[in-house]
């Protein structure tokens, strides 16, 4: 009898643990998450490399957001778009069929448009204004592998 009674506490003890425990883990994936504006100051626009501006962005994780901030018609002549490529090599070649567009040409103003990393894995961004101008000439694209919560 006394077996019994010692097995249900610790029983109700390893539930408890293992509530908090998930709590805790569920509290510490949020906990860090943050905004990045793309592009920094300069924001979403034509001609300045994303490129550049991700290899020297620091720390961005999964479960961060990432906020594409730009100027909505008619107050930009040349309206811009955000679209989640399929792959790398859509990436590098600019083709953003069969891509998915994230936002159109008026989500970016006023706090922008925000894309949150989900997962460990490769992201990859592009204009999808001009016939893929934007993203060809204009420079408009970047990839993205957020690090695991580990590494933030």
């Amino acid at each position: 009898m006394e077996a019994l009674k010692i097995y249900r506490q610790w029983s109700f003890f390893c539930l408890i643990m293992v509530i908090l425990l998930w709590g805790w883990t569920m509290n510490v994936e949020y906990a860090d998450a943050k905004s990045i504006i793309v592009g920094g100051n300069e924001g979403w626009h034509y001609g300045y490399n994303y490129d550049d501006w991700v290899s020297k962005a620091g720390k961005i994780c999964v479960n961060d957001f990432l906020v594409f901030k730009y100027s909505s018609p008619p107050s930009s002549p040349f309206p811009h778009s955000v679209v989640l490529l399929k792959n790398i090599h859509n990436y590098r070649a600019c083709i953003l069929s069969p891509g998915r567009v994230l936002a159109g040409p008026t989500q970016g103003s006023g706090g922008g448009y925000a894309f949150k990393l989900k997962k460990h894995q490769n992201y990859c961004f592009a204009c999808g204004m001009g016939n893929a101008t934007h993203c060809n000439a204009g420079l408009m694209k970047f990839c993205v592998k957020p690090k695991v919560l580990a590494e933030c």
